[in-house]
């Protein structure tokens, strides 16, 4: 299963950057997508489900060149992080979960041991696509707020 990710293309940059002067704001959209990285990671911290927080504290983001724009990319690295966000067995059209090696599967709830022959898995809780539904209308100002500055003549 792949890692939870949320990949953003932001078209019509390049356009942008060839009627301004290029060096000056290919930094200011470089550090517009650093922006638009943390507010995207925020925004996915803030959505991801939290029992040790290791899942929602463990978001990274890159920003790379793409063509004459940039690529905005962002990651979890859990290897359980798929399953909470998508779900599993029933819930994402796989069936019942049953052991493998072994007649019962046992799980610990509280203080005591849960023995089951099957179980129908967990519904996902879909915290990427709540995050980046949050996060997305605010892409524009983030961005304009940054080539304005420059405009102005202030640091982005």
């Amino acid at each position: 299963m792949t890692q939870p990710q949320v990949r953003l293309n932001v078209t019509g940059i390049g356009e942008v950057v060839r009627r301004l002067d290029p060096p000056r704001y290919l930094k200011s959209l470089r550090i517009a997508f650093n922006r638009v990285g943390e507010l995207f990671k925020k925004t996915l911290m803030d959505e991801t489900p939290r029992k040790t927080g290791t899942l929602a504290n463990s978001w990274v983001f890159k920003v790379q060149r793409a063509g004459k724009g940039f690529f905005l990319r962002l990651t979890n690295p859990i290897p359980y992080g798929p399953w909470v966000n998508f779900g599993t067995g029933t819930f994402i059209g796989k069936g019942l979960i049953r052991p493998t090696t072994a007649s019962v599967m046992v799980f610990r709830v509280g203080a005591r041991l849960v023995f089951a022959r099957s179980t129908r898995g967990q519904p996902g809780q879909h915290f990427t696509e709540r995050g980046a539904d949050i996060a997305a209308p605010q892409i524009p100002s983030v961005v304009q707020k940054a080539l304005q500055r420059t405009l102005d003549g202030k640091r982005p």
